[in-house]
């Protein structure tokens, strides 16, 4: 960093504007030697570096949400070349003359991977030179010998000019349009360029994109191309060239947070973005209703309803979007309650085969089904205990009971009470789960009951059963302790 002031202003005033400049930025640092002769403006950032530490804070991750805190600029001339580790580096600009080893030192300061605490990864580091060091290579690194050249493979990897990354950026954008045309949307560039008239047809499009993330591998070879894509962009985010990118970096993120929220796949974000190109979708997403900070609405939220019919203009959107929603929502609950949601698996099956194509018809049941689940086991009557229900059905669906028999349906209710009691003994100690003598007892204790209870259905299947039930009271820990 240079910074120049006309000589003829008095010094203390060119000092204090100086010094407002520096104000400014905050979170630069100015790291040099002292000097006898050195203008005052410099003693006093060197002294103010030396006072806030500012080489170890340089090191460590930056604070966005105190950006006073940290240093995320170094002024240094000569210094740091050597001993100097700080893999969160990635800009160094050059604007003097360097060769040989000092050289390779000063590039090596960039050259660490890191993963950041946002999330973001840096693969690369970048040096700005403005003194022309790049031109003359060869001749700055004669030092080396022919054998040193050949294990650097190629010079080119420490100096890479920005012409040869605007072809990596164009074939990166063209792999990501050319995944969404080999499965069929073949408007896809006109879309993200924003350049379709129709409303209703952009409206159609966005649906069949989002519509392919129903399949995981979709998703995931869209994850790596829009990453791969974003990781260039963020690279050449401030060249004149990117900005003809910058709307398809925005379009091809709504994409991709939509199917994020439609599949609860948590995979789908942007943390790892820059930070350039994550404010730049950020504020796009935000503008189409999305906050990307917040996770995806889930079934049973108020703000289900709403959020719905914000993003899914169509009936076959809205009832794609519930259905997935309930999918969800069942795969999460399934473990604490499996014959509970094994009905509701069945009728949300039931739903889907009996109303293809009737999509309002579609929605109207999934909004019961929804309904429903939101409801579960509340009303529900039962020969047992409400907290025992779970595990009678799980008993009654693993031994295939047949429920219009009373006599079976109201013995398998006596043993599901006793073998509930038992459960609840045992969750009750603490660390339960952490005492295997313990836990050995109770397998033993379920087991011997089932064994024992005088239902054939029951007896057969009796380990099974019993894994089945502790598996079932490890998920519901929680809620039997507050029985």
């Amino acid at each position: 960093m240079r910074i120049d002031k006309e000589l003829s202003q008095p010094a203390s005033e060119r000092d204090e504007e100086l010094l407002q400049q520096m104000q400014f930025l905050k979170v630069c640092a100015v790291v040099t030697m002292s000097d006898n002769n050195e203008l005052g403006y410099i003693t006093r950032a060197r002294r103010d570096a030396a006072d806030m530490d500012a080489v170890e804070s340089f090191k460590k991750d930056f604070n966005y949400d105190k950006p006073e805190s940290g240093v995320a600029i170094l002024c240094v001339c000569d210094r740091l070349l050597t001993g100097f580790d700080a893999p969160i580096e990635q800009a160094m600009y050059l604007d003097k003359n360097l060769c040989e080893h000092d050289l390779m030192q000063a590039i090596a300061r960039v050259n660490r991977t890191k993963v950041m605490k946002s999330g973001y990864v840096k693969e690369h580091g970048i040096v700005v030179d403005y003194f022309g060091v790049a031109s003359h290579l060869k001749a700055a690194l004669a030092i080396y010998t022919a054998t040193d050249e050949k294990e650097f493979e190629d010079l080119s990897v420490y100096f890479r000019g920005l012409d040869k990354e605007i072809p990596v950026l164009e074939s990166r954008f063209r792999r990501l349009l050319q995944l969404f045309q080999d499965y069929g949307v073949k408007q896809i560039e006109q879309f993200v360029q924003q350049k379709m008239v129709d409303e209703e047809e952009e409206w159609e499009l966005v649906e069949n994109c989002v519509a392919l993330g129903a399949e995981v591998k979709f998703r995931a070879q869209f994850d790596t191309c829009i990453k791969a894509f974003f990781d260039s962009l963020d690279l050449l985010f401030n060249a004149s060239m990117a900005k003809e990118y910058y709307v398809a970096a925005k379009r091809m993120g709504y994409l991709l947070m939509r199917m994020r929220n439609r599949y609860k796949d948590e995979t789908l974000d942007l943390k790892w973005a820059g930070a350039k190109v994550r404010k730049l979708i950020d504020k796009y997403l935000e503008s189409k209703g999305i906050n990307p900070r917040i996770p995806p609405v889930m079934l049973l939220s108020e703000d289900f309803p709403k959020n719905l019919g914000a993003h899914n203009k169509s009936g076959k959107a809205r009832a794609s979007e519930m259905e997935h929603a309930i999918r969800w929502h069942i795969k999460v609950n399934m473990d604490k309650d499996p014959a509970l949601y094994t009905l509701f698996n069945e009728r949300l099956q039931r739903i889907l085969d009996a109303h293809k194509e009737h999509w309002d018809v579609m929605v109207s049941e999934l909004a019961n089904l929804r309904a429903a689940i939101g409801e579960g086991r509340k009303d529900e009557t039962s020969i047992v205990h409400q907290h025992a229900i779970p595990f009678f059905e799980l008993i009654v669906l693993e031994a295939d009971i047949d429920k219009k028999n009373p006599d079976t349906v109201e013995r398998a209710g006596t043993i599901a009470e006793l073998l509930y009691v038992r459960i609840k003994e045992f969750i009750m100690l603490p660390n339960c789960w952490q005492r295997p003598d313990e836990r050995r007892q109770l397998e033993s204790d379920l087991r011997d009951e089932l064994d024992y209870c005088g239902i054939d259905g029951i007896k057969t299947k009796a380990a099974k059963i019993t894994a089945e039930l502790i598996s079932l009271a490890e998920k519901r820990e929680s809620e039997i302790r507050h029985s």
